[in-house]
């Protein structure tokens, strides 16, 4: 996303120099109203490698608490074919959740 009509500024002080604004800091000028941009918004890393790492780690945990719960889920009787079982159908899913993660990062 390009932002056209705000300006990066290195000095706070020229700030009110440009309608809308922004510091590397996160400090944003707009309206006539100096503020300093939640740090929440920008901890997360929403694009890049960084992004991406994060994400693949999210769902590989998310993941392995589907498998440990549906570990806990089953019976005696079955148990080491059913988990095989599960665990080929979860490595399938995280395959399938790469690929779409890998399109959307292209």
């Amino acid at each position: 996303m390009i932002l056209v009509k705000v300006t990066r500024e290195e000095d706070i002080s020229k700030l009110k120099e440009h309608n809308t604004s922004i510091t590397p800091e996160c400090m944003v000028y707009k309206n006539h109203v100096a503020r300093a941009i939640d740090p929440e918004v920008y901890k997360r890393p929403y694009i890049g490698a960084e992004a991406y790492i994060l994400l693949h780690e999210k769902v590989e945990a998310t993941a392995l608490k589907a498998l440990l719960k549906e570990k806990e889920s089953l019976s005696n009787d079955n148990t080491f074919i059913e988990l095989n079982m599960r665990l080929g159908e979860l490595k399938e899913l995280q395959f399938h959740i790469i690929e779409i993660m890998n399109l959307v990062i292209l």
